[in-house]
């Protein structure tokens, strides 16, 4: 992963797309640029890189389900279930934990031409997101348990999947429309499933092919993609056989699915369409849009509204399939149906130019939304795989489509068979061919009216032509003597030609067979070849005899060179000389090649040596990196492990912490409300009293008052009166003393009486305040029980809470710790799996050790071996110079001895 990341470095320096950034935005976004190219072992690379910080890496094969054996339906959706799992050395399980570290997202898509799996991921995690993919794709590990897995993971999607009404629907559409290949299902069938084994999955890598994968990418630089695909595609195999898969091909036909009498009705009807690479995929889009009754087209409003009717295109590398499809209710579904056909026949004659214009604008914004991170990858994928260029990823082209190029896809469509394919009450949705007399009724009306038109056209054309006709009489006579002595001229300049031809003719004859002459003299023919070997038999002769005769001359020289005595007595002096020379060289040159033998022996064995303990030294440091390997991922494990403990800890401790602080906090609440509601009645019970009281004793001092002031007011106007007539009436006085003195009496009886009443008001009073008392501390209870009854409430559901996030939390305990159980799993698997190693590796030491013995062993009898035959080459060498010198010595006694005798 190290080296990765410095190769990317690498390439980063060197890139010419560059990019800054500030904080996690990019300070300036130049115009996305897409690039394809093709890895060395031919696999596709395609990037469309818009340097923002997110990525999106994914791998395409070209394996869907219209390239599924007929042995083996559904099994591009099992394989796709199975492209994440356990590699060798590897677990899925860590795998998507690391990745889910990283922050990046896994995912696997199926669909009829396309088996994927992708990742997004920062930009800067390209190193390690591209060769998890690689390694899922190659990977040739396949266990029973994930295969078990794998097939009740892909029964359960199917099963949901096809509960989708609408999902029948197309599903069926494609089977009635292409029957095999694109009609076969994207989803495995239970009973499909049920036979599948190991070697089916197996056999599907077939499609392994360099030419039938591609890696796409938005995102990322084309360099960097480049470099770290090519460095993981350099470790896996590819199938090697290419496959040729024949292109689909269109029948059309009727399907109908029961789905209950009460059920909203489906109906959907389909024609030939185009192939993303061909040049009007643009045009099917805007045929798309003025198909679907979303996009406000006019006749689409033309069905009731609880029906809708809504267009579609789905186009492949080599066809496509387009048409709508009707859901509403049954007794609407016909007429709305119809109503779409007879718009769709429109279109193919004539095309409102704003109906035409709002449905461009709709496709494009339409293609816009589509082309989101998903969409543009998908959009790749298609494009890399397809091997050709496409109007995917260039939404401009819908712009410049024409009314005359929708009209040609309309007119090749409805010049084919329909396909249709009904859901819902069967007895009451319409059949095809009910659909078809309406389709005959109109057609018939249409070709009624062609029919006029082509009478009224031709009585015109031949008007037009009698009238020419007279016209041109006399100019054509004309003309006709003017050809007439034109071609007798042109014969005659035509025989003049011919004669110059003939001539020519009879020239290049005459030179062909010169020429074929001159060939065939240089040829070689069995003459020339017997003549030819006859020359060569007298040289080759002639060169015998030179050389027998050499060889005579020098035999010749040789014998008058024996029959000279001194030049024999000096011929045999210089050879004895001679041979004891060599003698004596032949003994040195044994010496040095002995030594040179014994230092070269030495020189490999000093070799031989230092490779055993490099060897040994190479062993013992991969043994100690294997060892720190398998002891750092243990510790990483382990801390992963007690991360995941503590973190357990802290949740459970916090857990536990805030329902304590919730738990005193409610009784905390409780004892407030409690004391607040005691102060509240204080103070309401206060409040009324004081102003009670003080209502009371104002009035009281009030009436008292006026009582006094009139009662003064009285005594002072009798007073005055009594000054005014004290002289002239002192009888009168008396008197009025009298009164007065009654009258004061009068008032303190009144005055007596009226604090008797006010007594008995203040008792009335008191009851009064008593009974208002009574009604609102009744009220008041009332509400407190119901504000207790509140309180109880929110605790019982406060409670309740509690209690759910404490099971919550024991769930995800038992979460942790069943983690935790895997987590140990793969400790032990790692132990096993290290142990494995080790045995592996004592098994090859001493495997190694053994053929080390074995070779030094052998090398010990090579030596001795060597020894015994130099031993013996040199005992052989002593005795034939013995021999010599013995036979030497014969001669030499045997010549003194013929040279005494001629002496004597």
């Amino acid at each position: 992963m190290l080296r990765n990341r410095t190769i990317l470095n690498q390439i980063r320096a060197q890139s010419s797309v560059s990019y800054n950034r500030k904080g996690e935005q990019v300070a300036a976004a130049p115009k996305a640029v897409k690039t394809v190219s093709k890895t060395p072992s031919g696999v596709t690379l395609a990037t469309y890189d818009h340097l923002g910080p997110v990525s999106s890496v994914a791998v395409y094969l070209k394996a869907g389900s219209r390239y599924e054996s007929p042995d083996a339906p559904g099994v591009a959706h099992l394989y796709k279930r199975l492209l994440v799992r356990d590699t060798p050395g590897d677990s899925a399980v860590r795998n998507v934990l690391e990745a889910q570290l990283r922050g990046n997202s896994l995912y696997t898509t199926v669909s009829r031409e396309h088996i994927s799996v992708g990742s997004e991921f920062l930009r800067d995690d390209v190193v390690d997101a591209v060769p998890l993919l690689i390694s899922q794709v190659f990977n040739p590990s396949l266990e029973v348990y994930e295969f078990l897995d794998a097939l009740n993971g892909t029964a359960s999607q199917s099963a949901s999947a096809l509960a989708c009404r609408h999902v029948q629907t197309f599903e069926k559409l494609h089977q009635v429309a292409f029957r095999t290949g694109l009609g076969n299902s994207v989803f495995a069938s239970k009973e499909a499933l049920s036979g599948f084994t190991r070697a089916e999955v197996k056999a599907h890598s077939k499609y392994l092919t360099p030419d039938r994968i591609a890696v796409v990418a938005t995102g990322v630089a084309h360099t960097d993609l480049q470099a770290v695909v090519e460095n993981a595609l350099s470790k896996v195999s590819f199938a090697k056989e290419a496959i040729e898969t024949p292109k689909a091909k269109y029948f059309g036909g009727e399907a109908r699915l029961e789905a209950g009498p009460n059920s909203l009705a489906l109906y959907a009807v389909a024609y030939p369409g185009v192939a993303y690479t061909s040049e009007d995929y643009s045009a099917s889009l805007v045929l798309r849009a003025l198909l679907d009754q979303v996009q406000n087209v006019k006749w689409g409003s033309q069905s009731e509204q609880s029906t809708v009717v809504s267009g579609f295109s789905n186009s492949y590398v080599d066809t496509g399939l387009v048409g709508f499809i009707a859901e509403g209710k049954t007794g609407e579904i016909k007429a709305a149906v119809q109503k779409s056909i007879a718009a769709l026949k429109g279109f193919a004659s004539a095309i409102p130019a704003d109906v035409f214009e709002a449905a461009k604008k709709a496709a494009v914004v339409t293609a816009e939304t589509e082309l989101n991170r998903q969409g543009l990858v998908e959009a790749l994928g298609k494009e890399a795989t397809s091997g050709k260029t496409t109007q995917l990823l260039d939404v401009a082209n819908i712009k410049s489509v024409t009314a005359a190029d929708v009209q040609k896809i309309v007119k090749a469509a409805i010049a084919s068979k329909p396909s249709v394919v009904a859901s819902g009450n069967l007895l009451r949705l319409p059949y095809a061919d009910e659909l078809s007399d309406f389709l005959i009724t109109n057609r018939r009306k249409d070709e009624d009216l062609r029919q006029q038109v082509i009478e009224t056209r031709q009585y015109y054309e031949n008007m037009d032509r009698k009238s020419q006709f007279e016209q041109s009489t006399t100019f054509k006579i004309n003309r006709n003597r003017f050809l007439q002595k034109l071609n007798a001229l042109r014969g005659t300049e035509n025989n003049k030609l011919e004669q110059r031809r003939e001539k020519l003719r009879q020239l290049l004859a005459q030179d062909e067979i010169y020429y074929r002459q001159a060939l065939l003299k240089k040829e070689e023919t069995t003459e020339s070849r017997i003549k030819a070997m006859k020359e060569r038999m007298t040289e080759l002769r002639l060169a015998r005899e030179n050389e027998r005769k050499a060889v005579v001359k020098q035999k010749l020289d040789q014998q008058w060179r024996q029959g000279c005595d001194e030049l024999r007595q000096l011929e045999s002096k210089i050879l004895v000389k001679q041979v004891a020379k060599d003698r004596a060289l032949q003994l040195i040159e044994k010496e040095e090649r002995r030594a040179l033998e014994k230092k070269e022996a030495e020189y490999y064995d000093k070799l031989w040596e230092q490779g055993r303990l490099e060897k040994e030294k190479r062993e013992r440091r991969d043994h100690q990196i294997t060892h720190e390997r398998n002891v750092q991922t243990l510790v990483i494990l382990q801390e992963q492990l007690e991360s995941l403990k503590k973190q357990a800890r802290l949740q459970e401790e916090l857990k536990a912490e805030e329902a304590r602080l919730m738990d005193m906090q409610m009784r905390q609440m409780e004892d407030e409300r409690i004391l607040m509601r005691k102060e509240q009645e204080k103070r309401a019970i206060r409040a009324d009293l004081d102003e009670f009281n003080k209502a009371k004793i104002l009035q009281r001092q009030q009436d008292v008052k006026k009582a006094l002031d009139n009662d003064l007011r009285i005594l002072d106007e009798i007073s005055r009166m009594e000054k005014a007539e004290k002289e002239s009436h002192s009888r009168r006085k008396l008197e009025l003393q009298k009164e007065m003195q009654l009258y004061r009496e009068h008032l303190t009886r009144q005055k007596a009486e009226e604090a008797k009443r006010e007594k008995e008001l203040e008792q009335y009073y008191n009851e009064e305040q008593d009974r208002i008392w009574k009604v609102r501390t009744e009220k008041w209870r009332k509400e407190q029980a119901a504000r207790d009854k509140l309180m109880q409430d929110v605790i019982k559901v406060r409670q309740e809470q509690l209690q759910a996030a404490i099971e919550r939390n024991k769930h995800e305990q038992e979460l942790n710790r069943l983690h935790k159980i895997e987590l140990e799993k793969e400790i032990e698997k790692g132990k096993l799996i290290e142990a494995e190693e080790n045995a592996k590796s004592f098994a090859i030491k001493q495997k190694y050790s053994k053929i080390l013995a074995d070779q030094i062993e052998e090398f010990e009898q090579r030596k001795v071996q060597e020894k015994l035959r130099r031993q013996k080459e040199f005992e052989a060498e002593k005795a034939e110079y013995e021999k010599y010198d013995e036979l030497l010595q014969a001669e030499l006694g045997k010549a003194r001895l013929n040279l005494g005798e001629v002496d004597a």
